[in-house]
């Protein structure tokens, strides 16, 4: 009898562990996009965004802005400050969530390595959840004679397919305009320039709802032991 009941609990147990061990991984912040190192400075400035859609609920820990590999910046910090913002579309007159990043290194740098993949200033922020299937805006300011947003220099900007997506985000399309301070952009372009980028982790269960499937797990293991107890009886 000993021998079963353990057997069930290790069957409930491993269960359980095989269960919570992607959303243990699921926790790590994700970057949302990964753009190509902007080939050259450029002093674009004004608001560039990107329209996303989450493909599953997501929470937003941390937004981030391009960090030039050139001079001044030589991949370091930030030298200008720059508002990061994100806009639900069905209300684009304030944001969801906002902050200034730099001048400096933020919250640390991440994405790379260049040139295959940008590098970014990025600022926790409280975390806010996204839902699966609405639409959003993220934008990003940059200053006018500053050259600390990406792009290329030939004024066609970096092509929009080049740019990669984390799974469970959906890029839909590029604005800008050229105000100066942080806004919701609605000039569409079909290339791009960086710019804002955001990171995520996957929305987990609660806590109550890891009760409920131990519980359930459990009482599998125990209407397996009943079972085997029944038939030595029988």
């Amino acid at each position: 009898m000993l021998k079963t009941i353990r057997k069930a609990s290790s069957i409930a147990l491993a269960a359980l562990i095989l269960w919570a061990a992607p959303l243990a991984a699921a926790r790590a912040s994700t970057l949302a996009f990964s753009v190509p190192e902007a080939n050259a400075t450029y002093t674009q400035f004004g608001n560039d965004g990107f329209t996303f859609t989450p493909t599953t609920n997501i929470t937003v820990t941390a937004l981030d802005y391009y960090l030039s590999p050139y001079a001044p910046e030589n991949g370091t910090a930030l030298i200008d400050p720059h508002g990061v913002g994100i806009y639900a579309v069905s209300d684009p007159s304030t944001p969801l969530v906002e902050t200034t990043i730099g001048p400096g290194a933020g919250s640390g740098i991440v994405g790379g390595p260049g040139p295959t993949n940008s590098f970014f200033v990025s600022q926790s922020i409280t975390p806010i959840e996204l839902y699966a299937g609405q639409q959003y805006m993220l934008a990003g300011y940059s200053q006018p004679n500053e050259n600390e947003n990406g792009g290329n220099p030939s004024g066609a900007g970096i092509p929009f397919g080049s740019i990669v997506t984390a799974p469970g985000i959906t890029l839909n399309a590029y604005y800008y305009d050229y105000n100066t301070q942080l806004d919701y952009p609605t000039i569409p372009y079909p290339t791009t320039y960086v710019g804002p980028d955001f990171q995520f982790t996957a929305v987990t269960p609660e806590p109550a709802s890891l009760t409920l499937l131990a519980s359930g797990l459990l009482a599998a293991g125990g209407f397996y032991f009943g079972r085997r107890r029944r038939r030595r009886v029988t």
